[in-house]
Order: C-alpha cells, then structure tokens, then sequence
C-alpha cells in the first residue's frame, strides 16, 4: 500500500524549545496526530507531539526561528509509516520492525527510527545523569542524557527520561526494567529495576534469591545459611567453619 503524503503551508511559531505550525493550508493537517512525521521551515523530519485540528507542536530544533510568513510542509501519519514509539522496550522488542528489515519489506523510516533506538539504549551512554532541566545549549549528533525533573524547553514533558539528539531534535526513550546505562559523571554503570536507577556495583544477585550488599559482612539466606566477607570487588571470603 502506498504511503500518503500531505502538503500545504503554514506558519511557525518558536518559543521555549517548541515549534508551534499553524496551518494555512493542506487538506491532510489534521492526519497529521502524535507521532506523525513532518517536515517544515527547513528543518527535516521530526515527529508530532500534539495536534489540535489547525495547530500542530513539535520540538524546535536548534536554532530554529519563527516564520510569520507561510511555508511548505510534508507530513505523513503514523498508519502509512512507522508509528514512533517513546517506550524504549517497545522499539527493541518490536519482532514485525526487525522482519520487515531482513525479508526485504524495507521500511526506511521503519529501519532508521529502530537503529537509532539501538544505538541509544545499547549500553547507553549518559552524558549528565538527571541533573539538567532543559537540553545543553551546543548538542552534538549522537549525544544522550538522562533527563532531571520539571524539565522545560524541547524537554518538557519527558522527565527522567533517555533523550537522544538526532538530526537537530531530540528523540526520548522511556527506561525499562534490565535497561543498563553508563553514567559517565560517575563513571559507572547502572541498571533500571522498574522503578529507580542502581549502581550496579553496589548489589549482586545472591544464592537463595537474596541481594548482597557489596563492602563488609552478609549472611547468604536460604537452604544455604552460611556467612562470609567482601574483601573487594571480585572475590568473597568465607570462613573455614561457616554456621
């Protein structure tokens, strides 16, 4: 099936990181809901965040300004291309994405948008971990950050957050549990357990299905009751005669 294509002109307003499009023109405006893809004021792809019939937002790129007069827009919906998921786990699980790139059904939006997915989120690379509120002023292509709390700018909304910079605009990703991430202030890994970031340095899994706190005494529960010391970060201790 053929992908629709709309066009028609409108105007752009940008403030605080996010580009507001009036439409002016364009019968198809209106397909254009959350996740579509649109190209307008000289900025390419980007993906819609909300649309109310005549008014469309979407992430200012940088150093994008508004435009009172109208200019051309390309918009297609997320039914005739690939549906633009912020649910990391979503992109990378997504098994029809994959089939549609190895049998030859190649989807080029499909394929680049699951990529660049990868790219974020295998062994993610943090640049700043939950510090910053609203995106670094000179990004680079390839960057990401964990977002902070009470973002504002191109981040509002997307708090706690992978953002990743991509072709002049930022694409978020949602952690999920078993995620790993390297904080590079830290200069360690983490992992996501559904609910909060944990250096993964500091617990183990333990025999008997209970955690080990790294550094000092612990006590291994279950059908093996023994104890033992942590002498450093590769080698544990026990006693000669354990209870």
């Amino acid at each position: 099936m053929a992908s629709n294509v709309y066009t028609g002109t409108a105007t752009v307003a940008v403030a605080s990181g996010v580009a507001t499009i009036t439409k002016v023109t364009g019968d198809g405006f209106a397909l254009l809901a959350a996740g579509s893809e649109i190209e307008i004021n000289g900025v390419a792809k980007r993906f819609v965040k909300t649309n109310g019939g005549t008014v469309i937002t979407v992430n200012a790129a940088t150093g994008e300004a508004s435009s009172s007069g109208a200019v051309a827009w390309t918009g297609q919906p997320p039914s005739d291309s690939a549906t633009y998921s912020t649910t990391a786990l979503d992109i990378l699980q997504n098994q029809k994405t994959l089939s549609t790139m190895v049998s030859g059904r190649w989807n080029k939006t499909t394929a680049v948008d699951t990529l660049y997915a990868v790219d974020a989120l295998l062994d993610a690379y943090c640049l700043t971990w939950a510090t910053l509120t609203a995106p670094p002023s000179s990004p680079a292509a390839g960057d990401c950050h964990l977002t902070g709390t009470s973002c504002t700018g191109a981040w509002a909304g997307y708090d706690l957050k992978i953002a990743q910079y991509i072709n002049s605009a930022w694409r978020f990703y949602t952690p999920f549990k078993g995620l790993r991430a390297y904080n590079s202030v830290a200069g360690k890994f983490y992992f996501y357990n559904d609910s909060a970031w944990t250096d993964e340095n500091t617990t183990i899994s333990a025999i008997g299905g209970k955690a080990v706190s790294l550094g000092g005494a612990f006590t291994l529960l279950g059908a093996y009751g023994f104890t033992g010391t942590l002498t450093n970060t590769t080698a544990i201790t026990f006693p000669t005669s354990g209870t």
